[in-house]
């Protein structure tokens, strides 16, 4: 045989040996792309990780805010039933439960997981809350299994800030830098009502009903559908039973059960304004500009003082 054909040959082999066992391989491959199933991910956690949800046929998503706040008619910051709690630090609120109404609304009662993106361990709460807009100081309202509230921060850890003790804490809408003052929190218990700092100090008396809202010198109780004011001591601001409050640094607007609207100023527990007729309906509002107060009803000045 001709050596060029020989040489010929011998590369014809050569090749046959390269590429035979490519072809194999990628022939191999093609059927295993095409039979491949990509692992699932049920929940795409802050982190980028994966949580596999247990109920995947319930509910399983991030948490909505735990707000009672509607049951006791607190002047509570309006958030949805869907809003869900923002999250903070290493830890995300997780939802996952056969507690369902519809797949997309879950029970009350569910209960709510903290979950630690670094080291994966869960706790188990009944709720937690910071109102979607969320708290100054990154607080959290945390409610425990057993119905007592505290309350939290959570960096690596969940960090107790006051601890389980309360059967409710709640905040009124009053913001600061865009988030909820933590100045002061209204808590239940005992049967009690009465308003508490960050550092678990009373401010208050003890009161029987629900606090509505309040200022730096007075609560407004809820009682039914209407409202009484009282000092932070227990002295009433007035003896009437008031069906509509609008407050306003130290001034509060009240509409009486006559349908008259006038205005207090705490400092001094007098009435400043002149009584005016007014409905349920109408737009009453108070504002301070350069220090002087406005009394507004529909749009149109009343006062000022």
């Amino acid at each position: 045989m001709p050596n060029n054909n020989k040489k010929t040959l011998y590369l014809i082999i050569i090749l046959l040996m390269i590429f035979t066992p490519l072809s194999i391989y990628s022939t191999i491959r093609h059927y295993q792309d095409i039979n491949y199933v990509a692992p699932t991910c049920d929940i795409r956690l802050t982190d980028g990780s994966c949580y596999s949800c247990i109920n995947a046929n319930g509910y399983c998503a991030y948490a909505r805010n735990y707000l009672e706040d509607k049951t006791y008619k607190t002047n509570y910051y309006q958030v949805d039933s869907y809003s869900y709690v923002t999250v903070s630090g290493d830890y995300v609120f997780i939802v996952d439960t056969n507690m369902t109404t519809d797949g997309n609304t879950y029970e009350d009662n569910a209960g709510v997981i903290l979950y630690n993106l670094k080291t994966k361990e869960k706790t188990n709460v009944m709720g937690i809350k910071n109102y979607t807009i969320g708290i100054n100081n990154d607080y959290y309202i945390v409610a425990n299994l057993n119905n007592k509230y505290g309350i939290f921060t959570f960096t690596d850890t969940i960090n107790p800030i006051i601890d389980y003790k309360y059967d409710f804490i709640g905040l009124i809408n009053k913001q600061v830098d865009q988030k909820l003052d933590s100045s002061k929190f209204v808590v239940l218990e005992n049967s009690n009502w009465k308003l508490i700092d960050i550092n678990d100090n009373t401010l208050t008396a003890n009161f029987s009903q629900p606090i509505y809202d309040y200022n730096d010198s007075h609560v407004i109780l809820t009682l039914g559908g209407s409202y009484k004011i009282y000092s932070y001591s227990s002295k009433p601001l007035s003896d009437e039973l008031f069906n509509k409050v609008i407050l306003k640094d130290k001034y509060i607007g009240v509409l009486d059960s006559s349908k008259y609207f006038y205005v207090f100023d705490c400092s001094t527990e007098q009435i400043i304004s002149q009584k005016y007729k007014a409905e349920m309906y109408d737009n009453l509002v108070l504002d301070i500009v350069d220090g002087e107060l406005y009394i507004y009803k529909n749009g149109e000045v009343l006062e000022k003082h």
